[in-house]
């Protein structure tokens, strides 16, 4: 999965330089560590969103530091669901109206496979599908929107940061069973960047960095 990885800053400062990393299908692996670790980079850098300064990025038999970013952003509609810390979500759009817009992405005859997987995702996390505009949702109900919405492509990869930063604690084991759970029965791989024990504890592994290099993991 990681070969050799270095993200470096403009001023040739090491944001993150891991040696090596490995996740199996169907695994899910936690990124801990304090506040300006390099997780969120970390997490970005395996998305191709924050391109690597030297190393490999492999997905299967893809090395996504060889690809552009028109190719990196093409894999990633087609490959990966993300779920972001502020849940980024169109808020004069009703719940379904989010979780489908990956289809926006797809070719047109996919578009309603997405939408129709994006509807199924919804019910399961307890979110009705109804025009109510998600401007109006707790945080608990918005995340399970980003939730469905990054699993509407049906991904074989998700990656998640922070995912339960601004919910209490009973609805944040919810969104963890649920996130696990809809994970697990696709033999999805999911990297979780977390400060949260309870959840990293529930995760298979977890890697600790520290000044952007790794410093201690739990299998």
């Amino acid at each position: 999965m990681i070969d050799g990885l270095s993200v470096v800053a403009d001023a040739d400062t090491p944001l993150v330089d891991v040696p090596a990393l490995e996740l199996q299908p169907g695994t899910s692996l936690g990124i801990s560590g304090p506040s300006g670790a390099g997780k969120s980079t970390l997490l970005y850098a395996l998305a191709g969103l924050v391109p690597a300064s030297r190393g490999r990025i492999l997905w299967g038999e893809i090395n996504l530091t060889d690809l552009n970013e028109r190719h990196r952003s093409a894999f990633r509609a087609a490959h990966m669901g993300l779920i972001f810390q502020d849940f980024l979500l169109f808020e004069e759009l009703d719940a379904l109206a989010n979780a489908a817009l990956p289809g926006q992405f797809r070719r047109r005859g996919e578009r309603e496979r997405v939408r129709s997987n994006a509807r199924h995702q919804l019910e399961r996390l307890g979110i009705e599908p109804t025009g109510r505009r998600v401007v109006s949702f707790s945080g608990g109900e918005r995340q399970r929107v980003a939730v469905a919405r990054a699993l509407a492509g049906d991904p074989p990869i998700v990656l998640a940061d922070e995912p339960t930063a601004s919910l209490h604690r009973d609805a944040a084991d919810r969104l963890i069973d649920d996130l696990l759970g809809l994970v697990a029965e696709a033999r999805r791989s999911l990297v979780i960047v977390s400060h949260d024990r309870s959840v990293l504890n529930r995760l298979d592994r977890v890697v600790e960095l520290a000044d952007g290099r790794p410093v201690g993991h739990r299998e």
